[in-house]
């Protein structure tokens, strides 16, 4: 073909697309947008390139590149310096960032300056932040002050993030970032999810909605690393977390939490929901039903996990955990201590059907059936656990005190995780085995903590 005939031609199909309304869409830029304004206004005009407002040329807000970077195609980068980005335009339910929720549609990171001084506030409108689609990535941010509510007949998720859009299309890597005093009449108070979430060196706290007062999970993995859930609020179940597909706890602490219902800490929904936790403590939560910290319907795999001052009020058990005959729980190095009903001197570390894979320490087993490895399991109250505090580390622990029963007690060879990998550091990092009892050998401690 000839060159002139060619670009005729190509002319043609572009107009073509453009009338039939498919004109081809933006490729990824690779953009950086520096936010230089906390005010809450709209682009100018959506995929220039710029990050400019309507009235005031130069000023680029958060609202704003947001919009141009879905514009373009994605994989661009939000520089979002010190500051309090309050949200002000109100709306709800579309998916373009002009009012309401700053909806994120496409690749993007996100950088704060840190939590402590950097702040996107929701104003009580709406979700803060909602991911559509696409990959994303914040650090360095406190995301506060949202609030989802439902309208007849859409549903409302996530009042702090929502991740996942319509169609779990999309997912979020969380670096030391915060998600506080965020609120939804359904599911997810701080984060909901239906994509792909990772939660690093972060804290999901104060946080409160029906189910999963801190995070819901409705679909894709969870995995949760160095971060710590803490007092956050379920009213109808899973204060700190609802784990309805397949959440890992890594170094990681959940504590504070509460519910008017079942599982003040986590709740394991039913098969294929799954909660694997390493190296973690679940710790001073509470639940009005069964299963202080933990309810389990699904499949719940413990290593080294440390479970203390759970509670469940009067005339409910399980305080520590509670497994359904329809779920699975397997523990391995793991410490369930003082776990308690309320207004009573009654422990109940364990309710229902519990699988042993051995060197595990329980202060008491009424109300619990514990089935396979066993031998070197320790069945006794002294196991001087001392309260949830900062120990050193990222995360809050539950320090063993000196006679402690979980002290050099872990398994002989070595505590490992999933799949045999061997456990070199406790929650905090620090080195595992040592002699806790300075007896000469080194070996390690049940529990997330090593003394």
């Amino acid at each position: 073909m000839k060159p002139y005939r060619m670009l005729l031609t190509l002319a043609f199909v572009f107009t073509a697309l453009v009338i039939f309304g498919i004109a081809p869409t933006h490729a990824a830029t690779n953009s950086t947008f520096t936010v230089n304004s906390t005010a809450d206004v709209v682009d100018k005009k959506p995929g220039d390139g710029k990050c400019e407002t309507k009235k005031n040329n130069g000023v680029c807000t958060l609202r704003a590149a947001i919009q141009e970077t879905n514009a373009l195609g994605g994989g661009n980068t939000i520089v979002l310096p010190a500051g309090t980005y309050r949200l002000t335009i109100g709306g709800w339910f579309e998916d373009e960032s002009k009012k309401g929720d700053l909806d994120i549609a496409n690749d993007l990171v996100l950088k704060g300056k840190g939590a402590d001084s950097t702040t996107i506030d929701g104003n009580q409108l709406d979700t803060v932040i909602d991911i559509v689609k696409g990959k994303v990535v914040i650090s360095g941010v406190t995301v506060r002050n949202g609030k989802a509510v439902s309208q007849t007949p859409l549903y409302a998720l996530g009042g702090g993030i929502n991740v996942g859009g319509r169609d779990g299309k999309a997912s979020l890597k969380l670096v030391k970032s915060v998600v506080t005093g965020n609120t939804t009449d359904t599911s997810g108070g701080g984060i909901a999810t239906r994509g792909a979430l990772k939660v690093i060196k972060s804290r999901i706290e104060q946080n409160g909605s029906a189910l999963g007062g801190g995070i819901f999970t409705d679909n894709g993995a969870t995995t949760i690393t160095d971060s710590m859930i803490l007092y956050n609020y379920g009213s109808l179940g899973a204060g700190g977390i609802m784990a309805s597909a397949e959440v890992k706890l890594v170094r990681s602490t959940v504590g504070y939490n509460s519910t008017d219902s079942l599982g003040g800490g986590i709740w394991v929904n039913r098969t294929p929901s799954k909660l694997l936790a390493t190296n973690s403590s679940i710790s001073s939560n509470t639940s009005e039903d069964n299963g202080g910290g933990i309810f389990n319907q699904g499949t719940t795999t413990l290593y080294n996990v440390t479970l203390h001052e759970n509670m469940v009020n009067l005339g409910k058990t399980g305080a520590g955990i509670y497994s359904q005959d329809i779920g699975t729980v397997t523990l391995k190095n793991t410490l369930l201590s003082f776990n308690m009903v309320n207004g009573t001197a009654t422990i109940s570390d364990c309710a229902g059907i519990v699988n042993s894979n051995d060197y595990n320490l329980l202060t008491d087993t009424a109300g619990c059936t514990i089935n396979g490895l066993t031998t070197n399991n320790i069945y006794n109250p002294i196991a001087n656990v001392v309260t949830l505090a900062n120990n050193g580390g990222p995360t809050w622990t539950n320090a063993l005190a000196i006679g402690s029963y979980a002290i050099d007690a872990g398994e002989a060879s070595g505590c490992k995780g999933e799949l045999g990998v061997p456990l070199t550091t406790d929650q905090r990092g620090s080195v595992r085995p040592t002699d806790g009892d300075g007896n000469g050998g080194a070996r390690c401690d049940i529990g997330a903590f090593e003394k």
